[in-house]
């Protein structure tokens, strides 16, 4: 995948419209964040806006499941992750 990934995060879309985030990490994550935008089934990204949802203090190798208000199982598309080192 040529979009950024912070190697220390591992996630994936789950049912009901959420994604689950792993920290594979041996550290507490101060702040993580999910960027993802909507694509439709014929494969374009609709609107101009990428959404972004935060998690605070995600602790080595816990995951934790999101349900981010604009984003669909079905036709979300993760960007890219980034970790933070302060939780702001």
């Amino acid at each position: 995948n040529s979009l950024e990934k912070a190697s220390s995060i591992k996630c994936k879309k789950v049912k009901n419209n959420g994604i689950e985030v792993t920290n594979t990490s041996s550290k507490t994550i101060p702040c993580v964040r999910v960027f993802y935008k909507y694509k439709s089934s014929e494969g374009y990204y609709i609107g101009g806006i990428t959404y972004t949802a935060k998690i605070n203090n995600l602790k080595a190798g816990a995951s934790q499941t999101i349900y981010p208000s604009h984003f669909d199982s079905d036709g979300g598309e993760i960007m890219m992750i980034k970790t933070y080192t302060t939780a702001q």
